[in-house]
């Protein structure tokens, strides 16, 4: 081959996330892999068959070694290569904005790119929990008494959620990499603000709830959390922290649908049927709407066995945050929506009032 032509195929061969290239391109990875005298090039073997992100970068920055530049690698990457996304990446027609130490990944800038879409579901969260925080304490004067507890803890859960979404937009924006320190602050303040909502929906209609119901499905959300926070550290197996994290969530369910929150939420009078209507909301939220994370979860970490444990592509990483931005977004909202809109359709006097002689 001349060397203008392994300078054309070296371009088209490493114009792409070699994260990747085990899970979509198993032809392309075999070639790479099986050639004895390309697998023995500098930093491929690292990158390729350990998807070390030191010995990727290092490819990315000074080309494909011309011993994988063959006819049979060509061949077998061509389906890859030639729907790429070539111009986003370092080196390639003379871009300079592709990984480097401090973005390992590409694409990073001080402001919101125009094609970046993962980046644009973070501002639009942003944006949208602020708009709820201020809607939902605004409309803490307007409800009854007994809702005024709710409707502002949902304007908390909210409000802590946008002032974290301000950090996380801008790390995406600066670095692409997901801010998972700042998206668990986040949770585990609101994921167990959310779940008290159930205990004061059912305060709001009865004075005979227990404070122990309140304190367990509390606890029960903050350690759901917290197992999955250690997963994605990596301070616990990846597993380990999916199992722990689904047996908690799987008792809050058990709680909100057959235990003893349940057994409240039947209790309600029929003309607290706004509360009853509430309560049936957010069950609906927690079971299906909350299942979006542990399916993202199991997707990025569980799914693909030949990654190391905590390394995703950037595809991968991509989905996984879309995916995390979408669900807060409507969880968040919804869950206040729920809350605010049982408030306003509250027609019955306060319990207190209800006691009076």
């Amino acid at each position: 081959m001349s060397d203008h032509k392994i300078i054309e195929t070296a371009r088209h061969i490493w114009a792409k996330d070699l994260f990747d290239v085990k899970k979509w391109g198993p032809a392309c990875h075999k070639a790479i892999s099986e050639n004895a005298n390309c697998m023995a090039a500098p930093h491929v073997f690292g990158c390729i068959g350990e998807a070390g992100p030191v010995s990727c970068r290092e490819l990315y920055e000074y080309g494909v070694p011309h011993a994988c530049a063959t006819q049979e690698i060509e061949h077998a990457c061509e389906p890859i290569t030639n729907y790429g996304l070539h111009h986003e990446l370092r080196g390639y027609m003379g871009n300079h904005n592709g990984p480097t130490a401090e973005c390992p990944y590409g694409n990073c800038g001080e402001v919101l790119g125009p094609h970046d879409i993962v980046g644009t579901t973070f501002y639009i969260a942003c944006n949208m929990m602020l708009a709820f925080t201020l809607f939902f304490f605004v409309q803490v004067g307007v409800v009854p008494k007994q809702w005024r507890t709710s409707v502002s803890i949902a304007g908390l859960v909210t409000g802590v959620a946008w002032y974290n979404y301000t950090y996380m937009k801008e790390q995406w924006v600066n670095t692409q990499i997901s801010p998972t320190q700042y998206r668990y602050t986040d949770w585990l303040i609101t994921v167990p603000l959310q779940i008290v909502e159930f205990y004061f929906i059912l305060r709001a209609s009865s004075n005979t709830v227990p404070a122990s119901l309140g304190v367990r499905m509390f606890l029960a959300s903050l350690f759901m959390v917290f197992f999955g926070w250690l997963a994605e550290i990596d301070l616990m197996a990846k597993l380990v922290g999916f199992a722990g994290g689904m047996a908690c969530w799987l008792y809050i369910l058990y709680e909100v649908f057959a235990g003893s929150a349940a057994e409240h939420a039947s209790r309600i009078s029929g003309e607290r049927s706004a509360a009853q209507s509430a309560f049936g909301t957010l069950r609906l939220i927690v079971s299906v709407g909350w299942a979006i994370y542990p399916v993202g979860f199991a997707i990025a970490y569980l799914c693909y066995y030949d990654q190391p444990a905590g390394v995703l592509s950037g595809l991968t990483m991509a989905i996984l945050n879309i995916t995390y931005n979408l669900a807060d977004l409507i969880n968040k909202g919804a869950f206040g929506l729920c809350v605010w809109s049982a408030a306003v359709g509250d027609r019955s006097k306060p319990l207190a009032a209800m006691a009076e002689p």
